[in-house]
């Protein structure tokens, strides 16, 4: 992979990230292949994803990665880069991510801080996967990533377990219709894709 693509990866990332991501995160996230939808085995350095991107970005002393001033953030708002990762990537990986069988089930509250820790993106991806998600809907109807999240949130397993990450103590019982109303995406609900997964 050529270092100009990697950098702009990374610093998508970073930019549309709705907090700053821990490096382990990160790391994560780059394994992401948007063409495959899935997630490879190969992992950068911390060292190497700072050094990439030039002064750009860096790690603080709680292991937090963010842009070094605030200034690059504005820049790459009003000049984004060519190979930068855009929302809809980032959105399709935080859905993909939930559909890790590990995931499939809620567990013991022990058994959840363990999850989160084996499963370092799984915290993030709880709690944003809507976030990112909205965003891309309500501006182009991205049937790629509408096609995920109702493959990945039709079980209803998968819906408490998705809900004990982002919240401890969290409701039980959503429906998919539930928690895609509560994200802002009922009309996904109302997609042919719907009808036809339910009768998959």
């Amino acid at each position: 992979m050529h270092d100009k693509d990697f950098a702009g990866r990374i610093l998508g990332w970073v930019f549309y990230a709705q907090r700053p991501l821990k490096m382990s995160e990160l790391q994560t996230a780059l394994n992401f292949d948007s063409e495959d939808l899935s997630f490879v085995d190969e992992s950068s350095s911390p060292d190497v994803i700072i050094q990439i991107c030039g002064g750009l970005i860096d790690r603080n002393s709680d292991g937090l990665v963010d842009f070094t001033h605030a200034l690059v953030r504005d820049y790459l708002r009003d000049h984004p880069l060519d190979k930068m990762t855009s929302n809809t990537t980032l959105s399709l990986a935080c859905v993909i991510y939930c559909q890790y069988p590990v995931i499939e089930n809620k567990c013991k509250t022990l058994e959840l801080y363990q999850r989160k820790g084996e499963f370092k993106f799984s915290d993030y991806t709880a709690s944003f996967w809507a976030v990112h998600a909205v965003h891309i809907v309500q501006s182009e109807r991205n049937f790629k990533l509408e096609k995920a999240i109702l493959e990945t949130f039709s079980s209803d397993t998968r819906r408490e377990a998705m809900e004990q990450l982002r919240d401890l103590y969290y409701t039980t019982g959503k429906s998919l219709l539930h928690v895609l109303v509560e994200n802002g995406l009922s009309v996904i609900f109302m997609s042919p894709l719907n009808i036809e997964i339910e009768r998959m």
